[in-house]
Formats: C-alpha cells, structure tokens, sequence
C-alpha cells in the first residue's frame, strides 16, 4: 500500500493523461476507419461480395470473430506498439464491414440515436471509471462471468431463434460491458502507475486499452440498437 502510494505520489497528471488521451485517441481513430469501411462496403461492388462472402460463413462467422476478439487482446503485449497500431486498425476495419449490416436492419434514426446513446454512455462512464473513489476492482470476476454467459447464451440463440432470449442477451449485454467500461478505466490507472517510466509499455498498454474500449463502445451500440429496434418493431 505504501509503495502504491509514492507511485502515484510521483506521477505527473499531464502524462497519465497522456496515457488516457492514446486510448481514447487510437480507439477514434478506429472508430473513424470501421465508419469509412462500412460506408465503402455499402457503396461499392467490392463491398458487397465481400458481404456475401462473409454471409455464406454462417456459424463459423460469430466464431471467427471472437476468434479474433481474443486473439488480437492476447498478442497486443507481445508484439511492438507500431504493429499492434495496424492490427488494431485492420480489426477495426473488419467490424466496418460487419456493421454496414446494420443499415439494411435498421433506419438511419435508429442507429444515430442508439450510436448517440451510446456515446453519452460511454463518456459517463469513461468519467466514472476515471475519478471515482470507490474501489472497482471487485466488478472483475462478475464482468467475466456476465461476458461468458452472454456469448454462450448467444451463440446457442443462433440456432434457436428465440426473440425473447435475444432480448435478454441484448439487455445483459448492455449493462456487463458498461460496468466494463467503468472497470477499466479505473484499471488504467494502475497500469499507468505500474509501468511509468516504460515508454514502449505504456504504449502497448495505449493500443489495449483501445482495443478493449473500442469492443466494448462496439458491443453497447450493437446491442442497444437491437433493444430499441424491438421497441420500435424493426
């Protein structure tokens, strides 16, 4: 506790904000790549195989991607920051083809109110996360089995079909990955702290942590855009 306590004692807040500002940087400017691929995707020829492409996946496509979900958190510690940049980017780049999807599900009014939504959510709870004074630590194991649950219970609804199981996944969905956002914002302080001084940590950490935030903003918006399309019966 004491040793917690000169670390943060000596860390300058310009520069954990810096650490902050990276994340929520890189996560931008991955979010700005998934809204032009998606755009691409809807308007080009090109764009619209690769759809149908993706579309005869079946299955295997939910499997993929969180084949990759898990695959690009797991390598971005281990490989050098300018390399996880691009992998993050061309992950993002796959989610933009994945969500063009949702304008032909969807109105324009629905997904720029659940995508509004969801960014007055996500900075709430970015703030949260980042100046509260209560320990969040303990949200860790309940946010894992909440994840689990909602992926196991959606991939068995792929083969179900029940709209109100798909309802409920929709509904904890939202609420495990805001309390995830809330979590790791306050996590990155001690990331920070435990890797001051580490330029090339720090910004392995930066990419991560936009990794994760960028999943979560993602996973929010899908399923809050899925909670209102059933309430406006699209």
């Amino acid at each position: 506790m004491n040793s917690q306590t000169r670390i943060e004692g000596n860390v300058g807040t310009s520069t954990l904000s810096s650490f902050y500002s990276s994340i929520y940087g890189w996560m931008t400017a991955g979010m700005a790549v998934s809204a032009l691929t998606a755009y691409v995707t809807l308007t080009t020829t090109q764009g619209n195989a690769t759809l149908a492409a993706l579309a005869n996946l079946g299955f295997a496509l939910p499997l993929l991607y969180l084949g990759i979900v898990f695959g690009i958190q797991r390598i971005a510690l281990s490989i050098p920051p300018e390399v996880g940049r691009i992998v993050f980017l061309a992950f993002a780049a796959f989610n933009g083809v994945l969500l063009s999807t949702l304008a032909y599900a969807y109105t324009g009014a629905s997904i720029a109110t659940a995508f509004f939504a969801t960014g007055v959510m996500f900075a709430g709870l970015s703030l949260y996360g980042r100046t509260t004074q209560k320990d969040l630590s303990g949200w860790g194991p309940a946010i894992f089995i909440g994840m689990i649950g909602a992926i196991i219970a959606g991939l068995a609804n792929y083969f179900i079909g029940n709209d109100m199981l798909s309802i409920v996944v929709s509904a904890v969905v939202v609420v495990v990955f805001s309390a995830s956002i809330a979590y790791d914002n306050q996590r990155y302080k001690s990331i920070y702290n435990a890797y001051a001084g580490d330029e090339k940590a720090l910004k392995q950490h930066a990419i991560l942590g936009a990794i994760v935030m960028f999943i979560s903003f993602i996973a929010v918006f899908q399923n809050l855009l899925h909670l209102f399309g059933v309430m406006g019966d699209e």
